[in-house]
């Protein structure tokens, strides 16, 4: 993807959606990646400045990864954060509907410094777009 414009020595720009997973890019092509913008539904992974970066962070190394968390992982932390939530609401009998009714009912939350929103024409809840780039050390700069 990368390399093969990099070693013709030809100017180009690469961009990739982040369910290509980029924390993965970065680690597979290694220093090809940097430059690589990536478009994110969440925030870069280094924005521990955002609260709920910073508790899907912990809670990583909390369960023993010796990585830094990615994108894909993070993205992950706080859907599962919003999956807990809208079953808290809906009841001791949770079922599709009731899991639908509850999130629909919130409708916009911030989880921790990331907007989510839910409405019935609305389903995939998040609302965060940003960008980053691929530097050469294989952080994403957000």
């Amino acid at each position: 993807m990368a390399r093969q414009p990099k070693a013709m020595k030809r100017p180009y720009s690469v961009a990739s959606l982040s369910f290509a997973g980029a924390s993965q890019i970065a680690k597979a092509l290694g220093p090809d990646a940097a430059g690589i913008t990536v478009a994110l539904t969440v925030p870069a992974p280094n924005q521990q400045q955002i609260p709920v970066v910073q508790e899907c962070a912990d809670a990583w190394k909390a369960a023993g990864q010796s990585d830094a968390i990615s994108v894909t992982a993070l993205e992950a932390c706080i859907a599962a954060k919003v999956l807990v939530e809208g079953m808290r609401r809906a009841g001791r009998e949770v079922t599709r509907e009731s899991l639908h009714k509850a999130l629909f009912a919130r409708g916009r939350v911030n989880a921790g410094g990331v907007a989510i929103a839910f409405r019935p024409e609305f389903r995939h809840g998040g609302i965060c777009v940003d960008s980053a780039v691929i530097r050469l050390n294989s952080e994403l700069r957000g």
